[in-house]
């Protein structure tokens, strides 16, 4: 599906599929990718990406702290994150931001436990950031999940190995399961000679999907995997870890519907995006997850990948929430621009996901 059918389609998705509540919860993403850009907008550019980390009343900074306002007007629905009380949690516990500067092929970036909003180094390290050009930015606020507690920058999204950089928004429980450790911690850890820093399942996931590969292909890198296969390897691993997941219940917070009892199926949430710098992959299964994109002029583009809409009143950003249980591949195309294309996993299993 091409850019321009994909923004139809959601557009005419929004006005028969509006929903009152939003599902939007855990930690938050930013990935920017750029396409095209030459000196005479990479100052547009620049003002673009730091509105965006930093600067919009609704930039990554600012979704760290604790929300307590409601999405949209005051008479607006309750929604996930005000039922679990996640909205009083708000992503406090650390952040990270890691980019691909040319013509560096790893990625290069920086790490630190504080809360963003109250980090001057968070705006610092935007800049530096944003100064280099890169052709990737990787950018990530945490909210510690009830199983991962510890602030800590081994924690932190968003995690590197060699050219690869990965960043999770959810709790996909399968990532713990022993089937799962087994090939992260022995099967994986000999392939890749490496295995995660932390015990979140963020990082299990990531060393997961990099152990198929390795083992798949004898390689992680992609230029001789090939589209197909790394998209099929994607969906592998994000299959694997959704059937390795038990079902789970969480209380809701009783007090803001008038001491209502109950409880809600918290489905496996795993809004990953994973990058080696030559290309990247999205896929959303859970919290919301949009694609935005800004014309400089013709291919001339920044795209966005962020768990949030942010600088809403610019009129010339086109947003595309992702639809459910699809992914999104980025890689270069006959003009060396990068740009999208998206995926349903239904594509690679009989049956939906759900």
């Amino acid at each position: 599906m091409n850019l321009n059918n994909m923004f139809s389609y959601n557009k005419t998705a929004n006005k028969s599929q509006k929903r009152k509540n939003n599902i939007s919860f855990g930690c938050r993403v930013l990935s920017m990718v750029q396409s095209g850009i030459k000196p005479n907008h990479l100052q547009d550019e620049q003002k673009l990406r730091m509105d965006f980390l930093v600067n919009d009343e609704d930039s990554l900074k600012n979704q760290s702290p604790v929300r307590c306002k409601k999405n949209g007007d005051s008479n607006s629905s309750y929604d996930y994150e005000d039922l679990y009380g996640l909205r009083e949690i708000g992503n406090k516990d650390g952040w990270g931001i890691y980019s691909y500067n040319q013509p560096q092929t790893w990625p290069q970036g920086f790490k630190n436990k504080l809360e963003a909003q109250k980090d001057n180094l968070f705006t610092e390290k935007s800049k530096q950031t944003i100064a280099q050009n890169p052709k990737i930015i990787m950018a990530h606020i945490r909210a510690a999940s009830p199983k991962c507690q510890k602030v800590d920058t081994n924690y932190n999204h968003p995690f590197t190995y060699k050219s690869w950089t990965f960043m999770h928004n959810g709790f996909v429980p399968g990532a713990f399961s022993f089937n799962t450790q087994l090939k992260v911690n022995w099967e994986f850890n000999n392939l890749l000679g490496d295995k995660p820093k932390s015990t979140t399942d963020s990082e299990s996931s990531f060393y997961y999907f990099l152990g198929k590969l390795q083992k798949n292909y004898n390689t992680i890198d992609s230029s001789k995997i090939g589209k197909e296969n790394l998209k099929k390897t994607f969906a592998q691993t994000i299959n694997d870890l959704i059937k390795e997941s038990p079902k789970t219940f969480r209380e809701v917070k009783p007090d803001l519907l008038g001491g209502i009892k109950g409880c809600i199926h918290t489905s496996p949430s795993c809004n990953f995006v994973v990058t080696d710098g030559n290309m990247l992959m999205a896929y959303r299964k859970g919290p919301d997850l949009y694609l935005g994109v800004k014309n400089f002029e013709k291919d001339q583009k920044e795209y966005i990948i962020s768990s949030e809409k942010i600088a809403k009143d610019d009129k010339s950003i086109k947003w595309l929430k992702i639809p459910q249980n699809h992914m999104l591949y980025f890689e270069k195309n006959q003009k060396g621009l990068m740009e999208p294309e998206l995926t349903p996993l239904a594509k690679y299993y009989e049956k939906e996901m759900i």
